[in-house]
């Protein structure tokens, strides 16, 4: 599958609300930007709202898709999860930091991992 970077992410993240969706989580927000970062998913689940960040690989050549989520990135996440929770009407739900990692492979299968506080 030849897709550019902006539809592999879309695709990645529709797999992950799926998922996520399936498990029982709602569906708040999604590519939710701010000028200095965006976070993928934004979920409600219980007590919690659920900052997601999905990552989608075709293989694992360059590693392994969590190994994206750099300590710089999860900065960006916490910056512009925290201007969503400064809303106001979140703030009674706990933050919480997850990462869903994709692989595709083969004809149509795929691997996902739900890493749950991920950071």
């Amino acid at each position: 599958m030849n897709l550019n970077n902006r539809s592999k992410g879309a695709h990645g993240e529709r797999i992950a609300i799926k998922y996520l969706s399936d498990k029982g989580y709602e569906l708040l927000d999604m590519n939710y930007w701010v000028k200095f970062g965006e976070v993928d998913l934004i979920m409600l689940h219980g007590e919690f709202i659920v900052f997601v960040e999905v990552k989608m690989r075709w293989d694992c050549d360059k590693g392994w898709p969590v190994e994206a989520v750099t300590p710089k990135k999860q900065k960006n996440i916490r910056q512009v999860a925290n201007i969503y929770w400064q809303m106001g009407q979140w703030k009674n739900k706990q933050p919480r930091f997850d990462v869903i990692e994709i692989i595709k492979y083969e004809q149509n299968k795929t691997a996902i991992r739900h890493i749950v506080n991920a950071f």
